[in-house]
């Protein structure tokens, strides 16, 4: 069993709630637990370090460090950072102020959840903070409510740069808090993400739709894919091109180098999902980045294109397309252990017309996959980067 981890929302909450738990008590503490109510319907713990309390301003600093668990996540181990301060209600209803400190970005682009001039805080977090803060408040009595009303009034902050949150269940406090989040670090992380390309900028997105992080989720990659594609749809982009991971797009962009970042989105696996996401969302055209391997498994029709799913077998490949194979030929790929070595095999014996009827057959499952965009194309790499060959159909 592979360990889940926790978001980066759930990261975030903690430290908001662990920074209000220091201000009540007064400092004085070491590390705690923070019980984080999850969307997903669970209370989870999080372990939550005091970095800072200054009463004088109604200000504590909170730290969590991030736990991926057993997901590849670049935000694992990084050191998640909350600075609440309190101050009086300005506006009919209390609230959350939340501000991009150092290391989170902030939205400069239209396509995402999340408006122009915002931080990268999703929808989601944004409601798991509010939530979890109100459920704070309304543990708390009448004496301590009133000694944070008291602090709030040290602090003359005027709140710029941020996002207001209003309470659902305290609107009438007469307090408000900021929120600001920084993640040391967080704008060299951001470039290992898609952040550069979502016109996000300053640093690493808030994310989390459950709270928690499954290892190689794949609802997690789809949902990847999907706002990828719609960033795309939204910044009037009509073609994208599909590659199946970092090295063929890569090579995908030397050769297509009109087209602007967003048109390029790694899918992975996810052949069919991504296809019918794409004509959802009224793509009239699409290209698919591949290398030899998926190129097959395309051809006979998988729609899911991983090794633990998909595995190449030799003899199905051949009974699909050993009719235009000489026996010799057959018996070579046959015996072959690798894509990448059935691919020297026609390359060796000059058979180029294989390896384009090949692509022929992944376009048509292509088609059936997708019918309503108009335009299908491939790229074919070989593996030093080189075309093999390009077909539009």
């Amino acid at each position: 069993m592979l360990r889940k981890g926790f978001s980066s929302g759930t990261a975030v909450t903690a430290a908001a709630v662990g920074a209000l738990r220091v201000l009540v008590q007064g400092g004085g503490v070491g590390s705690f637990p923070v019980a984080v109510f999850l969307p997903c319907g669970i209370y989870f713990p999080v372990s939550v370090t005091p970095a800072h309390l200054d009463l004088s301003l109604g200000l504590a600093v909170a730290e969590v460090k991030k736990d991926g668990g057993d997901d590849p996540d670049v935000t694992h181990g990084a050191i998640f950072s909350v600075e609440l301060k309190l101050f009086p209600r300005r506006t009919n209803s209390a609230g959350v102020y939340l501000k991009a400190g150092s290391g989170v970005g902030v939205v400069t682009r239209d396509g995402l959840p999340v408006r122009i001039g915002e931080p990268a805080v999703n929808p989601v977090p944004r409601q798991m903070l509010r939530d979890n803060i109100e459920s704070f408040f309304l543990g708390l009595d009448a004496a301590r409510l009133g000694m944070l009303a008291d602090l709030s009034g040290k602090n003359g902050e005027v709140f710029e740069n941020g996002v207001f949150i209003p309470f659902s269940r305290l609107s009438f406090l007469p307090f408000s808090l900021s929120v600001t989040v920084s993640v040391p670090g967080g704008e060299v992380l951001a470039r290992r993400t898609l952040n550069p390309r979502l016109g996000i900028e300053g640093g690493l997105s808030i994310l989390g739709t459950t709270g928690l992080v499954i290892p190689y989720s794949h609802e997690a990659y789809r949902e990847t894919i999907e706002a990828s594609l719609k960033f795309a749809r939204t910044n009037g982009l009509d073609v994208t091109v599909l590659s199946t991971g970092g090295k063929s797009e890569k090579f995908a962009r030397k050769h297509l180098p009109e087209l602007p970042d967003a048109a390029f989105v790694q899918i992975a696996d996810f052949y069919q999902f991504s296809l019918k996401k794409a004509e959802e969302l009224g793509f009239s055209g699409v290209i698919h980045s591949v290398f030899f391997g998926k190129l097959m498994k395309m051809a006979m029709g998988f729609g899911y294109t991983h090794a633990h799913f998909s595995s190449l077998d030799f003899d199905e490949f051949l009974r699909k397309f050993g009719r235009r194979l000489a026996e010799p030929l057959a018996c070579q790929i046959a015996s072959a252990n690798t894509a990448r070595q059935v691919l020297d095999i026609l390359k060796e014996n000059g058979r180029k017309d294989i390896i384009e009827w090949i692509a022929h057959r992944a376009l048509e499952h292509s088609r059936a996959f997708a019918p309503k965009i108009k335009s299908l194309g491939l790229i074919l790499f070989d593996y030093d980067g080189s075309v093999l060959l390009r077909r539009v159909e």
